[in-house]
């Protein structure tokens, strides 16, 4: 299968042989939306403001030159697509901030208005409540478990690993929000790829390849991506995160060496990226939607 791509900001071109027919996909990430009501009351004071923190992390401003908060970024995002024909919604994670029911009913409900299917998988954001940091080194895929359920109107009751095949592409969602890959889900994404389709892969954390390991580490103070070779063990422990399992590295080698890959989809970084990852397939890391960053991306024939 052969695959060539272009891009530039906000947008890419993916020209694909024997495609069946053009494909647009939006890719939204890192929104951080931090909605929170009585239903989560216990957590309303260590939630409030949570929000405005990333305010002065970008520079997408209103008409009165204020900062727009991450929910106004988000609806604005989706709503500029109200009115045009979407293949897809590819959402890779962190859309909310806090895994609060507000949060998660409007991200939702705002998809749901725009009509167009969605795919999602979600970030370690997504799941982890304002009290677990204090209890020291953390059980990620334990709190990940327990987080879960709230996201599934996100997820759809397949929080671990879900597909859809859209035109002849297979999109597949790969939850790798704990910094590891489970036997099960190793297992889901190679039977997945057997089918021998066109394969667009999303996850939350980049796989790391040269190119981006320096700005990650400039950006946020760390290698913090997966199967990253120079994240000390000292790194993972401040991010809660243990040695590469043998299934993670496995994961790593399967996609990296898929023929029918297109592409991934990820964010987690908080800056856009884009290169390589295999003759045909290149890692589109996605900007922050909480600064009304997104990516538009347009499958064609070859």
């Amino acid at each position: 299968m052969r695959a060539l791509h272009s891009w530039k900001d906000g947008s890419a071109t993916i020209l694909v042989e024997g495609l069946q027919r053009p494909l647009r996909v939006l890719h939204i990430t890192d929104v951080h939306l931090g909605l929170i009501d009585e239903r989560d009351g216990e957590y309303i004071a260590q939630c409030q403001g949570c929000e405005e923190r990333f305010l002065h992390r970008h520079q997408n401003v209103d008409e009165h030159g204020r900062p727009l908060p991450a929910r106004a970024a988000y609806a604005q995002i989706l709503a500029s697509f109200a009115d045009q024909e979407l293949d897809l919604i590819a959402l890779t994670g962190d859309i909310v901030d806090i895994p609060m029911q507000a949060s998660v009913d409007f991200a939702r409900a705002k998809l749901e208005a725009t009509g167009a299917p969605f795919l999602y998988t979600a970030g370690n954001h997504d799941w982890l409540y304002p009290t677990d940091e204090e209890e020291g080194f953390l059980d990620m895929e334990a709190l990940r478990t327990r987080g879960w359920p709230v996201l599934e109107p996100l997820h759809g009751g397949a929080p671990a690993g879900d597909l859809c095949d859209i035109g002849g592409v297979r999109f597949l969602s790969i939850d790798n929000s704990t910094y590891q890959i489970t036997a099960e889900q190793l297992e889901f994404t190679r039977e997945s790829l057997a089918a021998g389709l066109p394969t667009v892969i999303l996850t939350h954390i980049p796989l790391s390849i040269p190119t981006l390991r320096p700005p990650t580490i400039e950006m946020m103070a760390g290698s913090i991506l997966l199967a990253d070779p120079g994240w000390s063990m000292e790194e993972r422990r401040e991010s809660h995160v243990g040695a590469d399992t043998a299934e993670t590295l496995a994961f790593v080698s399967l996609v990296a060496g898929a023929e029918n890959l297109l592409a991934i989809l990820c964010g987690h970084i908080h800056f856009a990226h884009v290169d390589s990852i295999a003759p045909q397939a290149v890692q589109y890391v996605g900007g922050p939607g909480f600064a009304g960053e997104y990516r538009l991306l347009e499958l064609r024939p070859l």
